[in-house]
């Protein structure tokens, strides 16, 4: 399906409203009703990324920062009738360029939750489109430290179908940091990732482990406490498969193996 739209030449509220229209008056039954969130937020995060990326806004920017920095010299200017009326006219030029270089900024905004509020909904609501947990993933990652972004997904993070997420476990997990209780990012992603835990122990329990060990802290226990039977037999199974590999063996000749590494690691 094509969308005829195009976000250069009209704004936001238009484009999505031209957007929903062409979905919804479409008779292909894929793209109708819960599938229709995937194709608006993949277009959605391509007008995000055209934006972010396009020369418009790089000298909308530049255009700015010298209409701002002829403003301030004209500032530093004694001060006469003449000096006056400059720097009124160098005000309105700064004006002028910083709402079109802000403007852009917030389009690119407005587009990017829209993303991502639609891929939350192509994963709560349907099963069509699999790969819209990458690309959330992705583009909830990438912007990690916006707090509107991580109120959006906040919103889903316990309707998501965990199951989805079990691919990309190892990279929720390493992203964890259970120090940091005020952030939003990490609020967001440990209710995920604690859901993913009680309702798929035997996919994360070993990912936790690895984790503990390898930050050496005991952060993590609260993430072991739903599951904590589960979690003690994982644990002696680690033990035991450590002590097996180092159980003296020998070669066919009868000579001894000499273990690599020849040192047991602190476990």
């Amino acid at each position: 399906m094509e969308l005829l739209v195009d976000s250069k030449q009209m704004p936001f509220e238009k484009v999505y409203a031209t957007l929903v229209k062409d979905i919804l008056s479409s008779q292909d039954e894929i793209v109708k009703r819960n599938d229709y969130y995937f194709l608006i937020a993949e277009y959605a995060e391509s007008e995000h990324r055209s934006i972010m990326s396009s020369d418009s806004l790089k000298m909308a920017q530049e255009m700015f920062n010298i209409k701002k920095s002829q403003y301030n010299e004209i500032l530093s200017l004694k001060r006469n009738n003449a000096v006056i009326k400059m720097s009124k006219e160098s005000a309105k030029q700064v004006n002028i360029h910083e709402q079109n270089f802000t403007n852009q900024l917030e389009n690119a905004e407005k587009f990017k939750l829209l993303a991502l509020d639609c891929y939350l909904k192509s994963i709560v609501y349907s099963d069509v489109h699999l790969n819209a947990v990458f690309k959330l993933v992705d583009l909830w990652f990438t912007h990690y430290a916006s707090s509107s972004v991580n109120s959006i997904v906040m919103k889903y993070v316990n309707l998501l179908p965990c199951y989805k997420f079990i691919a990309l476990n190892y990279q929720c997990f390493a992203r964890l940091d259970p120090s940091e209780k005020e952030n939003e990012f990490q609020a967001v992603l440990s209710t995920l990732c604690k859901r993913m835990t009680i309702e798929h122990p035997f996919h994360c329990i070993l990912v936790l482990m690895l984790l503990q060990k390898a930050k050496k802290e005991n952060a993590f226990n609260e993430f072991f406490t739903p599951v904590q039977q589960l979690y003690s037999e994982f644990y002696k199974l680690s033990d035991a498969y450590t002590e097996v590999a180092f159980l003296p063996v020998k070669m066919q000749d009868g000579r001894p193996v000499d273990p690599k590494p020849s040192f047991k690691p602190k476990v």
